[in-house]
């Protein structure tokens, strides 16, 4: 914030304060908050103080007094609104991909006064910005960035973040669907088919097998019948006295 003096005021000492709670932020060019963001800068030729806050919060807004110390005292006031910037990730909060697919998110900067230092993009807890290995693609821009992954599997199934530097972070759930393959299924259902019909065969076997078996102990069993009938009238013929 800058206050700037004319020539007639360059010789008096300058001073900050918070208006909200009369604060004193800085005396001549020493700082006398507590707040280590705070500071002040003086132009060369001495006619602008310029108050300096560091990492900007939105307490920190609201008027500030830049006062000089001169006959009659002079002030300035100065408003300070304080945006907060936040990332937004186009389109839905769920994203469902196919495997084998590319996936695209692209992330905006809302509301930064400038542009961001870094934007870090995280699956999980992790940051997947320099993963090569999974083909992932970052393309940083003044105010956006994008993220690309070519052939999804179902390992990039997750939470994806897009975390700048100066702004709050976005997230968007991405789920990896794998495709239906009729072809696939077609093949297991001809394979249980022919396995129906291979159990069936067999089935049929055994019954036909089961059905000679008994056929054939009924055979022995009557042929064992009538060999006894004929040796018992054998044994009577014997056993009769002549006359």
């Amino acid at each position: 914030m800058h206050c700037q003096l004319s020539s007639s005021l360059a010789d008096g000492m300058v001073s900050w304060v918070r208006r909200r709670d009369y604060h004193l932020l800085t005396v001549g060019r020493q700082a006398y908050s507590s707040d280590q963001r705070v500071g002040v800068k003086v132009s060369p030729d001495g006619s602008d103080w310029v108050l300096t806050i560091r990492f900007v919060a939105p307490h920190d807004a609201g008027q500030y007094e830049c006062q000089v110390s001169s006959h009659p005292p002079q002030a300035l006031m100065v408003n300070l609104h304080v945006v907060e910037a936040h990332a937004e990730i186009l389109g839905k909060p769920e994203r469902h991909i196919h495997v084998g697919s590319s996936l695209h998110l692209e992330c905006l900067l809302r509301g930064a006064t400038e542009p961001p230092v870094y934007v870090f993009w995280y699956r999980g807890d992790r940051m997947i910005n320099y993963d090569d290995e999974r083909g992932v693609v970052v393309e940083n821009k003044r105010t956006s960035s994008e993220l690309y992954i070519h052939s999804v599997t179902r390992r990039d199934e997750g939470n994806y973040t897009c975390f700048p530097s100066n702004a709050t972070p976005a997230s968007v759930a991405v789920h990896v669907i794998q495709r239906e393959n009729p072809a696939g299924l077609q093949q297991e259902t001809n394979s249980e088919d022919e396995s129906t019909s291979s159990t069936s065969a067999t089935s049929k076997g055994e019954i036909t097998r089961a059905v000679k078996s008994e056929a054939l102990a009924r055979r022995w069993s009557l042929e064992l019948l009538f060999l006894s009938l004929v040796l018992l009238q054998v044994h009577w013929l014997c056993t009769v006295p002549t006359r």
